[in-house]
């Protein structure tokens, strides 16, 4: 959510029940033609994009239908990405997404350097959070300098001083050999935060549930 509210603060659960469950009749009202949503899904991508530097290159005014994607977008791996997401990282806009990313994910380095991985604010409130919580939309002073203190303290700011009240950690993504990955997270969580034995049906890396807003 994206107040500090308790969890016992009136009409809070049936809120949080309506938005999941009106999300949930959203996303079983798109089963009954999927292949017409994907292709609402792609004509809102590339209207909202087609300004971008990406867009004008590949022509996404022009685009009107999935073929016409596919015959202007050629398939792109990440040394061809690489330099424009690393110009967005520096605060340059309009490049890949007409969305300035909030954030950027690291890929594990299995099979090379880190890669950043840009995730937009509209990618988020369509992924993850109709199910999920909402960011902080404002800023906390108290907070950040309460955070910068830990980091003088402690050296480093760990997770168990961001979400001192996490109430559990678990594995999404699947991967055979992950059974490694929960008990080192773990460790840098508060010790409240409950997590599985073994992961999930494996993952590749671990994830946190349970958010509640930072004390």
């Amino acid at each position: 959510m994206a107040t500090s509210e308790s969890w016992s603060a009136p009409d809070r659960v049936r809120r949080y029940r309506e938005r999941v469950f009106g999300e949930r009749e959203r996303l079983r009202s798109a089963f009954a033609d999927p292949a017409g949503r994907q292709r609402q899904v792609l004509a809102e991508l590339l209207e909202f994009n087609k300004d971008t530097e990406f867009g004008r290159a590949h022509g996404f005014a022009r685009i009107t239908s999935l073929d016409d994607y596919r015959k202007a977008v050629p398939v792109h791996d990440y040394a061809a990405l690489g330099p424009l997401i690393e110009r967005m990282a520096a605060g340059e806009r309009n490049v890949l997404s007409a969305d300035d990313p909030a954030l950027y994910f690291t890929s594990s380095g299995t099979i090379g350097a880190h890669k950043k991985i840009p995730v937009t604010p509209a990618f988020m409130r369509s992924t993850f959070f109709p199910f999920g919580g909402l960011p902080y939309g404002r800023p906390n002073p108290r907070r950040a300098a309460e955070l910068e203190r830990y980091a003088e303290r402690y050296g480093e700011l760990r997770p168990a001083h961001v979400w001192p009240r996490l109430k559990a950690l678990f594995p999404t993504d699947p991967m055979p050999s992950a059974d490694h990955c929960i008990p080192t997270p773990r460790k840098a969580m508060a010790p409240t935060t409950a997590g599985p034995r073994q992961p999930v049906g494996a993952a590749s890396r671990p994830h946190l549930a349970g958010l509640s807003p930072p004390e």
